[in-house]
């Protein structure tokens, strides 16, 4: 049991205790339910910072998911590249139409450059 945030006669009862089988006195075991009470506060508190940190980092995890993607190096990408890897992935002798048209629907850029790749329609 960590014993980090009680005074030192706390220390002292329960160190001599926890050495024994004999009862605790009655100022002892007041003592005892006094730092139990302000331990269990304490965790309360601790408790709730967590859940208010663990909000604030959900927060910003979603923050940063949405962000990311709008500096993407993909949204940089010269079309005429873009359009090599559409033919290398979708090219040959038979190209699934409903890849491409997955492809179509990522967004308006990606559908432009896959209208103006002749080889995959």
């Amino acid at each position: 049991m960590a014993l980090t945030s009680i005074s030192v006669d706390l220390l002292s009862i329960v160190c001599r205790l926890a050495t024994t089988n004999a009862p605790a006195t009655e100022h002892d075991a007041a003592f005892i339910r006094e730092a139990i009470d302000k331990l269990s506060e304490e965790s309360v508190e601790l408790r709730l910072q967590l859940q208010t940190i663990d909000n604030r980092l959900h927060e910003i995890e979603r923050n940063l998911k949405y962000l990311k993607p709008m500096v993407s190096p993909l949204r940089r990408m010269p079309v005429e590249l873009l359009s090599h890897i559409f033919g290398y992935v979708l090219g040959g002798p038979r190209i699934d139409q409903s890849a491409l048209v997955k492809l179509c629907q990522v967004c308006k850029g990606w559908r432009d450059t896959a209208h103006s790749v002749p080889s995959l329609w």
